[in-house]
């Protein structure tokens, strides 16, 4: 079976937070995160990343409907005389930019340490990669 790229639709439908942001938009996005998920991945996970890795590369350009929401790692905040403390972890993540600073790069790492992890050895001894075809 063929692997389907998933369109622009169903990027919505599992990240509403995107519903807003023009399908051009959204399938050029789509279209650059296919250089970092390939064939060589899971037939069931090819789909879903392709969507996270989009989703996340759009929220660090500030697509996303809740991207001017409460940011990740702010602990209080007050109003009057705005106030607020921050995580410095959380802070520290979304500062340096990797798939830990969105939820939705959480979701690509997830599917990429499923399907891209290390050398194994196998019983008779040999080694394989399984590196996505790289």
């Amino acid at each position: 079976m063929a692997y389907a790229r998933p369109d622009p639709a169903a990027l919505k439908l599992r990240y509403a937070a995107f519903g807003a942001v023009d399908d051009d938009r959204v399938q050029y996005w789509l279209d650059d995160a296919a250089r970092g998920v390939d064939e060589s991945w899971i037939e069931a996970d090819f789909a879903p990343a392709l969507i996270a890795l989009a989703a996340h590369n759009m929220a660090l350009a500030g697509l996303a409907a809740d991207a001017t929401a409460i940011p990740r790692g702010v602990s209080a905040i007050t109003t009057g005389a705005f106030s607020a403390t921050l995580a410095e972890a959380a802070v520290r993540q979304q500062i340096d930019g990797g798939l830990a600073a969105t939820r939705y790069g959480q979701d690509y790492a997830a599917l990429l340490r499923r399907n891209c992890g290390g050398p194994l050895v196998t019983r008779a001894g040999s080694v394989t990669s399984t590196v996505c075809g790289r």
